[in-house]
Parts: structure tokens; sequence; C-alpha cells
């Protein structure tokens, strides 16, 4: 069983299917940019490691 992690989780802009923000590990005070709920929830899904989940950063979102 994985040891429960905390987060602060800082959402700087929200609107109509955008969000961007920080998370950051509480343990380990690393912080990691998400552009959108899906990079949240990766980092949110990710082993318990200090290295960001594959494809997490540089993605590149459409704005249609």
């Amino acid at each position: 069983m994985r040891t429960p992690r905390s987060y602060i989780v800082r959402i700087y802009r929200r609107g109509f299917r955008t969000l961007s923000g920080v998370i950051e590990d509480t343990r380990t005070n690393t912080q990691q940019p998400f552009r959108d709920i899906e990079e949240l929830l990766a980092v949110l899904r990710a082993p318990d490691s200090r290295a960001p989940p594959p494809g997490c950063r540089g993605k590149i979102r459409s704005t249609k």
C-alpha cells in the first residue's frame, strides 16, 4: 500500500476549458506547472518520485 501524499495546488487561471497553475509536493518541496486538467491528474497519479510523469511538460494544446 502506498503512503498518502500531500500537495498544495495553486490555480492561477481558470476559464472556459482552460486551467493553469502549479502543484507543490509538500514532502519534497518540488513544484511543477500544469496547463490543463490532464496534466494536473497525471502529476497526482504519478508514482512516488521526484521526476515528473512522462509527457507532462511541453504539451501543446489546441486553442479551438
